[in-house]
């Protein structure tokens, strides 16, 4: 009788832990594990989207903020394009970028470089501009001559690792009365402008102000070569 009691005794408690066993593998409603449907999507390579947090709609993506290169970090993205307009293009200048947009008739602007190239021997020009950190035109130009001998005659840049860039000459322009023009001048916009002309005997740079297209005046300038204060003209 004893054997009999414990043989249904053990019956009973297994048809218990079969009952606890199949108990606990029920989904859960409120479970993050993925149901079939989900796990079947996956395989299909694309997850079922958790309807509990899936997005209603698409944010609007955020203003990238403009890539600021020196002259000669955009003269890297430059050179490419003018090289393919002629494969003999040189360097002849870094102009005032506002003065250029007056030159071509576009609405005045200072931000990015301009970039003029020419061939040694051929009159026409290539102006090449850089803004934020991509090509965003070139334009063919050619001086128009009236009889006249042009004001000024360009020369070929000098290789950059013997000139200082646009990002110290700002600097040597802030520790020499530009900080005291901004103060005076708060609309004012810094342009500056790399020539080596055949009157000059190295090559300038040259500081504008941007927001004052009528002045067109110097504000600063120093030897590209060596950084040394030179007098505007």
């Amino acid at each position: 009788m004893k054997y009999f009691w414990s043989i249904l005794i053990m019956l009973v408690m297994a048809l218990m832990a079969g009952c606890q066993s199949h108990t606990t593998q029920q989904p859960n409603p409120t479970s993050n594990q993925p149901t079939a449907s989900s796990t079947q999507s996956s395989q299909q390579g694309y997850p079922a989207p958790d309807t509990a947090t899936a997005p209603t709609g698409y944010p609007s993506p955020a203003t990238p903020e403009p890539k600021i290169l020196t002259a000669f970090q955009a003269y890297q993205i430059a050179q490419p394009y003018a090289l393919k307009w002629n494969p003999k293009a040189v360097l002849y200048a870094i102009p005032a970028t506002y003065q250029q947009e007056i030159n071509f008739g576009h609405p005045t602007n200072t931000e990015g470089w301009y970039f003029m190239f020419k061939d040694p021997n051929a009159p026409l020009e290539y102006y090449v501009y850089i803004w934020n950190g991509t090509f965003a035109g070139g334009i063919e130009a050619q001086q128009i001559l009236t009889g006249k001998a042009p004001p000024y005659v360009y020369q070929p840049l000098p290789d950059f690792s013997k000139m200082i860039d646009s990002d110290k000459f700002t600097e040597l322009y802030m520790k020499n009365g530009g900080d005291k023009y901004l103060a005076d001048n708060p609309k004012a916009v810094l342009n500056p402008q790399l020539t080596f002309l055949e009157s000059d005997k190295f090559p300038i740079w040259r500081m504008f102000d941007g927001s004052n297209i009528k002045d067109n005046k110097v504000l600063f300038a120093v030897n590209a070569l060596t950084g040394e204060v030179v007098p505007p003209d």
